[in-house]
């Protein structure tokens, strides 16, 4: 799934209030469009212009939330294919995937302000919905900024509360998801959560078990597969919990492309014997970060998905891995449009650098998302990402976006520091 709706970004949203983001209007300059990217991406926005433009500082803007979404999955008979409903109109998602990282540990009213800018940029390139991995940051106060900006929100709900237990070690490490103790402590705080939230007009779906919960287990912690099977099991019966709850927003699960098809095949049998069809509410994603091979993955996966599973198929993350940092504004605008072609919903993968990439870095997933991001670390675009993905989204240029990164980089209103050039 790519997240991104089919209607205009715009369509059907009411102004609550506009405040200007500084009170004088001044001209920044918008950084250049890499020329790679403004002959392949842009052809009929830039024919015959330097890719540097001038344009007036920007607005800030919230919206009306419209009310809860109802979402629906529906599979069209003459073709076999999967679409998207909201609200009973046919739609595309395209989202972002957002780290927050070290945010979390901001006091909240410097959070709020980072999240209000962030989230005004995202709406701004085009993205129509957000997502990430960080249960906590995705919480009551995030959901209501979202609101404000109209962002329709992937809800992420892990398999445990906290990334360790008591004895420093975690669940998916332990593999312990036969135990009926905790099998029932994860249902009673899924349901706690869905009750508390499924009427939120932000929510959009959830994604249960938050990130790769089966890799994680089978590759990280060398859980034995039968202990892997059960994980994929409970995961199949919290998505039927899910859907009971609350019928009105799908429940998506992801993995690495389909490594782990096998796993949720046979707990996807053992749940249809109850009579209930998941293909109505079920979407199974998978991440991708190897451009050279992107399309080819995608027709594997996509074919495994919907016929090995009989359900929708969506990417959760996406984005050229292991590429020229000057190389990845093409790679990402090439990677974007084989995404779109594949599915409905897809998410870009990632807002927000960890910290900063010429800093040391020992822990290799923090150098991935860093070397991954759209932005810098002063949310400066970086070398033309935001740009290309915006090329894909039909906003070219997004001038507004590069005006909020620009004037926050000069006037310095969220706190962060600039980062040193690379």
């Amino acid at each position: 799934w790519t997240v991104v709706s089919t209607f205009p970004p715009y369509m059907g949203l009411i102004p609550k209030e506009v405040k200007s983001w500084s009170e004088k209007t001044s001209n920044v300059e918008v950084p250049a469009v890499p020329e790679a990217v403004a002959s392949e991406v842009l052809p009929s926005v830039l024919p015959n212009e330097t890719p540097t433009r001038k344009v007036s500082a920007p607005e800030a803007i919230n919206f009306r939330p419209l009310g809860p979404r109802v979402v629906a999955i529906e599979r069209i008979a003459s073709t076999g294919e999967f679409r998207l409903l909201i609200n009973g109109t046919a739609s595309t998602v395209r989202g972002v995937h957002y780290y927050f990282g070290d945010l979390l540990k901001k006091p909240l009213p410097e959070r709020e302000k980072i999240l209000r800018r962030d989230l005004a940029i995202i709406r701004e390139v085009g993205f129509t919905a957000v997502t990430g991995w960080e249960e906590e940051g995705f919480d009551e106060k995030f959901l209501k900024l979202a609101s404000e900006y109209d962002m329709p929100v992937i809800v992420p709900i892990s398999l445990e509360p906290s990334r360790t237990l008591p004895d420093g070690s975690s669940w998916l490490a332990k593999g312990d998801f036969l135990d009926p103790t905790v099998r029932s402590e994860i249902k009673q705080r899924i349901t706690q959560k869905l009750t508390i939230y499924k009427n939120d007009p932000s929510v959009l779906s959830w994604n249960i078990g938050a990130d790769e919960p089966l890799e994680r287990m089978s590759r990280h912690y060398k859980r034995p597969p039968e202990q892997v099977q059960a994980a994929a099991d409970l995961i199949v019966e919290l998505v039927m919990l899910a859907h009971e709850i609350d019928p009105a927003h799908p429940v998506i699960v992801s993995e690495p492309q389909d490594w782990y098809v096998g796993f949720y095949q046979v707990s996807l049998e053992k749940a249809r014997r109850t009579g209930i069809d998941p293909s109505q509410f079920f979407i199974v994603g998978g991440n991708f970060y190897q451009a050279g091979s992107v399309k080819t993955d995608l027709r594997r996966v996509k074919t495994a998905v919907t016929e090995k599973l009989n359900v929708a198929f969506a990417v959760m993350e996406w984005a050229p891995f292991g590429v020229n940092r000057t190389e990845r504004p093409l790679f990402r605008s090439r990677m974007a449009k084989d995404v779109a072609e594949a599915t409905p919903i897809s998410i870009v993968y990632v807002f927000n650098p960890a910290i900063d990439p010429l800093n040391f870095m020992p822990d290799p997933t923090l150098a991935i998302v860093t070397g991954l991001s759209l932005t810098d670390q002063d949310r400066t675009d970086a070398n033309g990402l935001l740009t290309a993905i915006a090329g894909t989204l039909g906003r070219p240029l997004f001038p507004t976006a590069l005006q909020i990164l620009k004037a926050d980089r000069e006037q310095g209103w969220s706190g962060i520091p600039v980062s040193r050039p690379i």
